[in-house]
């Protein structure tokens, strides 16, 4: 039977063990994470893609952060804005300290 110091420094190597490995993996572009997407894309498709709440969406289409398309009431995003929103928040993470 384990002790709970040799648990806890079982888990501590396999935390930094599985964390390094994270960095080693090749990474998958968002391109090619999104290439099942049309270049026009609606709202709840958004949500899937950026992983947010449909009012979130909509904020973002608010802000200005992702480009909107007005089809009379109907609002569609354009693909490439979606693409680089992804990429700007990925960089972000990537240079924030763990």
């Amino acid at each position: 039977m384990k002790t709970e110091y040799e648990t806890s420094t079982l888990f501590v190597f396999f935390f930094f063990f599985l964390r390094d490995r994270r960095s080693v993996m090749p990474k998958k572009s968002v391109r090619q994470m999104f290439r099942k997407y049309p270049d026009v894309v609606t709202i709840p498709q958004v949500c899937e893609m950026l992983g947010v709440s449909r009012n979130y969406a909509y904020l973002l289409v608010k802000q200005g952060k992702l480009t909107r398309l007005d089809l009379g009431r109907i609002v569609r995003v354009t693909k490439s804005s979606v693409i680089e929103l992804k990429e700007k928040s990925l960089q972000k993470s990537e240079n924030s300290p763990v």
